[in-house]
């Protein structure tokens, strides 16, 4: 027993002696690419949760940015490393902390489908609402990305469910253009306009779902009294561009729903 002991003591210093040596030769060899990163940056971009805890605990910079804006919780948050976003979030991380484009760390999880990290931001107070350079909030590239569980998430925590980017197009557009069937349904339960048209073209989510032949979210459009005979730009309504594009069953569904209303 005590031969066991002092291997699993052996075990543990040699572990700590690698993250001392793993450090210094960051320290050694970080390049002039990375010039504006610390060895924070490096530390997490490879998953080193022991390295990140002990830089931590040397106080190093928790919110220095690298060249791209991008702060050690923004990286944690992107790559999906849990652990290390609960580590900076305990040493104070700023939670809504933008890079360049003004993506924040909330965004870049909800992008990534890292679900866990969400809660972790939302918990710790992440700006729900707040938008890049382009106007996207979470909730739009999360229903954009179809991570219908973290739009959940997101709508709970109040997110803007019509919040439109500079293009005016909602969440419910993206679902509906990407073809995101759970995700559309859920935007709706949450009370999103049906019937916007976005600046671009004056699409609504029903010019969308019917251009690109998406017939189960054209369904749920039509239960939600999503208007069939609202033109777009060009003057085309939902049943014109189902046509043109060839969706046969689309077609089939407006006119039948056209017939009972």
């Amino acid at each position: 027993m005590m031969v066991k002991g002092v291997s699993m003591q052996l075990k543990k210093k040699n572990s700590i002696y690698c993250e001392i040596l793993f450090l210094f030769l960051f320290f050694m060899c970080i390049t002039v690419e990375y010039s504006e990163a610390t060895s924070l940056h490096s530390a997490l971009k490879l998953g080193r949760t022991q390295t990140v805890k002990l830089l931590l605990e040397a106080k190093a910079n928790v919110n220095a940015p690298d060249k791209d804006g991008n702060t050690p919780l923004f990286i944690a948050s992107q790559k999906g490393y849990t652990e290390i976003v609960k580590l900076l979030l305990e040493a104070k991380a700023d939670v809504n902390s933008p890079n360049r484009v003004g993506n924040t760390p909330l965004f870049i999880a909800s992008q990534n489908g890292h679900t866990e990290i969400v809660r972790l931001l939302l918990e710790a107070k992440a700006d729900v609402n707040m938008t890049d350079m382009f106007g996207y909030t979470p909730l739009f590239i999360a229903s954009q990305k179809g991570h219908t569980e973290i739009s959940k998430l997101l709508l709970e925590a109040k997110a803007n469910v019509n919040a439109p980017n500079r293009a005016s197009d909602t969440p419910l557009h993206a679902a509906s253009r990407s073809g995101h069937t759970e995700t559309v349904k859920l935007l709706l339960e949450a009370g999103a306009n049906v019937n916007l048209a976005n600046k671009s073209f004056d699409d609504t989510p029903m010019h969308t779902a019917s251009r690109f032949g998406h017939t189960e979210i054209v369904k749920l459009l039509l239960e939600a009294k999503a208007d069939i005979n609202s033109p777009n730009r060009d003057g085309n309504t939902p049943l014109f561009i189902a046509s043109q594009n060839g969706h046969a069953e689309i077609v089939r569904l407006i006119e039948k729903y056209d017939a009972k209303n």
